[in-house]
């Protein structure tokens, strides 16, 4: 872009379109013009430098020599420059103004519909980043328990991609428990969440493959459900604030973590 296109760029951001920016520009380094010569300089047609110079003219920008032919000459570059900064700011005032109504009314209609709606107690969560994002939170809000079953793959990739997090929730008070199914190499899965065993609000135990569900219950307030323990990955969560669902699984977690066996209890 040469410095000729760079100063139309800069008034065609002030507000004016290409054509009135050329013929403004012309005017202001030719010092006075005729229609004839403003067309031969800017390229434009004379046709239309009558309704250009005519709308510059209203703009202030312009002014009309009263001479034979009719001449015409530009506002100075410097009182130009102010007279369409001033009105963008006008615009932009406006436009603030009304972004602001915008918001404030829909603001307005989001407090009357929770006044008038429940949150829904059943959600389905479908996609790798949607599901990520959804349990990333749910752990960043827990504040006493997370408690789940997952088979114990799952559990290794989490332990070993979100580490740093794990820990950032356990130093935080809250108390973690998992059940997960008897890794075919229990000494190398222990292994690699050793960090995690060694925490005292970090508790796991075994049951034998393959786990009976897959959930992750946070508070005992809302939990997370899998469709499948084969193909997790791939599948939609359903994610459960209804209290009886979640007494219901909180019931079931409990029960198979009273027969879950300890990790001493296991020789490998």
């Amino acid at each position: 872009m040469n410095e000729q296109d760079s100063q139309v760029q800069t008034l065609v951001t002030l507000g004016l379109n290409c054509r009135q920016a050329k013929v403004y520009l012309h005017l202001v380094n030719s010092g006075m013009s005729a229609v004839k010569a403003i067309s031969q300089g800017t390229r434009i047609a004379q046709q239309h430098i009558y309704k250009i110079v005519s709308t510059l003219s209203e703009q202030g920008l312009v002014q009309k020599c009263l001479t034979v032919p009719a001449t015409f000459k530009a506002t100075p570059i410097e009182i130009g420059l102010s007279m369409l900064m001033e009105q963008k700011n006008k615009e932009y005032t406006k436009m603030k103004a009304d972004t602001t109504n915008l918001l404030s009314t829909f603001k307005k209609q989001d407090m009357k519909a929770t006044v008038k709606q429940e949150d829904p107690q059943f959600i389905m969560i479908s996609g790798i980043k949607p599901r990520f994002s959804k349990i990333t939170s749910s752990f960043e809000n827990a504040r006493k328990t997370v408690e789940s079953m997952i088979p114990w793959y799952d559990f290794q990739a989490g332990a070993n991609y979100a580490a740093d997090h794990y820990k950032i929730v356990l130093d935080r008070g809250v108390h973690l428990r998992y059940i997960v199914d008897v890794p075919p190499e229990k000494n190398q899965f222990e292994k690699i969440i050793e960090p995690l065993m060694q925490h005292p609000c970090f508790e796991i135990r075994y049951i034998p493959p393959l786990v009976p569900a897959l959930f992750v219950m946070f508070d005992e307030q809302e939990v997370g459900i899998s469709k499948s323990s084969t193909n997790a990955i791939e599948t939609p969560d359903l994610w459960v604030t209804n209290p009886s669902v979640i007494s219901m699984i909180h019931e079931y977690f409990e029960m198979m973590w009273t027969t879950a066996i300890k990790p001493s209890q296991i020789n490998q």
